[in-house]
């Protein structure tokens, strides 16, 4: 039978959620999902043993926001200042590990199936569902953006994220007219997201200097002209 203290845990939890998915307006399905998540664990489990609240409440959400197919997941940074959580120094840069750690765990307790997760299978999904918008040479080119830029450059981004920056970079490096708007949806991921970070995948991209090739036609010249101004900026 659950201690005090292990109910009043579970009741911290479930207040960090209420009050997270409240301030960060994220929909009423994920708070659904998230306290229906915190039922299923077990009070004993590893997950509500040994973590902050909040960091326990951050990894139940994301897993809620996974189920709902919401973009991107939130960070601790995102919720660690909200004056209502009242965390204060508690909850610190190795937060973020601890919630990632947190959130396979909740995925093994309940057996639940991630969600395609890596860039690479981020990637294989895109070709299969939505070639007919993103052309197959842009998938090409992500996957060797990814491959020569390797995993330091996007330590700490979602993997999903970084592979919306590789799309879109990989937009630009073969000039395909694709925007940030239709990756985002493509991805489920903000436009702020990718432009807060495909210039790091560009600049880490070993042969991201513009192809000096024939412009074929004003369509062209405009869009290779966009690129270059995305470069000098």
């Amino acid at each position: 039978m659950p201690n005090q203290s292990t109910k009043s845990k579970t009741e911290n939890v479930k207040n960090s959620i209420r009050t997270v998915t409240s301030e960060c307006r994220l929909s009423n399905d994920v708070c659904s999902v998230s306290e229906t998540i915190v039922e299923q664990l077990q009070q004993d489990s590893k997950v509500m043993r040994s973590h902050h609240p909040v960091e326990i409440a951050v990894a139940i959400i994301n897993v809620a926001r996974e189920q709902c197919t919401q973009k991107e997941p939130i960070n601790v940074g995102d919720v660690a200042e909200l004056n209502a959580l009242n965390t204060g120094s508690e909850l610190n840069s190795d937060s973020n590990r601890g919630v990632s750690t947190l959130t396979q765990l909740i995925c093994d307790e309940l057996n639940i199936t991630p969600v395609k997760t890596t860039p690479k299978q981020q990637l294989e999904s895109v070709r299969e569902q939505f070639g007919g918008v993103v052309p197959s040479n842009v998938v090409d080119e992500a996957e060797q953006i990814l491959s020569d830029i390797g995993s330091e450059t996007v330590r700490g981004m979602h993997p999903r994220t970084v592979t919306a920056a590789a799309l879109y970079a990989a937009c630009l490096t073969t000039r395909t007219p694709v925007s940030q708007e239709t990756i985002g949806d493509v991805m489920n991921v903000s436009e702020t997201s990718i432009q807060g970070n495909y210039r790091d995948v560009l600049n880490a991209y070993s042969q991201h200097s513009i192809p000096e090739e024939t412009v074929l036609d004003a369509h062209h010249f405009k869009l290779l002209k966009a690129i270059e101004q995305e470069y000098s900026c």
